[in-house]
């Protein structure tokens, strides 16, 4: 959770407003999105196509919107295929 939120802050400037956070908790995401908004950064706002390519996989989401979380039970297969949907798109 810390290592999510470390990598932000020592990050160089965000450039452009295309940041997608996947994470497997809200704790997490929070922390991101505190760090993001602190350095002026804005979350990418995902497209219907992009949304319903999520929701079919991961069908128990409470949202397909960004940040993303996708469960506290995630396995790098699921870590995968939303990459996967996210950099297509």
């Amino acid at each position: 959770m810390f290592s999510d939120a470390e990598t932000l802050s020592h990050m160089s400037p965000l450039k452009g407003d295309r940041l997608s956070i996947i994470s497997n908790g809200n704790g997490p995401a929070t922390m991101a999105l505190d760090e993001l908004f602190r350095r002026k950064g804005k979350l990418a706002i995902l497209n219907a196509n992009t949304q319903q390519k999520i929701q079919a996989i991961f069908r128990n989401l409470h949202s397909n919107q960004n940040p993303i979380n996708i469960g506290d039970d995630a396995t790098i297969k699921y870590y995968i295929k939303i990459l996967n949907i996210m950099i297509l798109c």
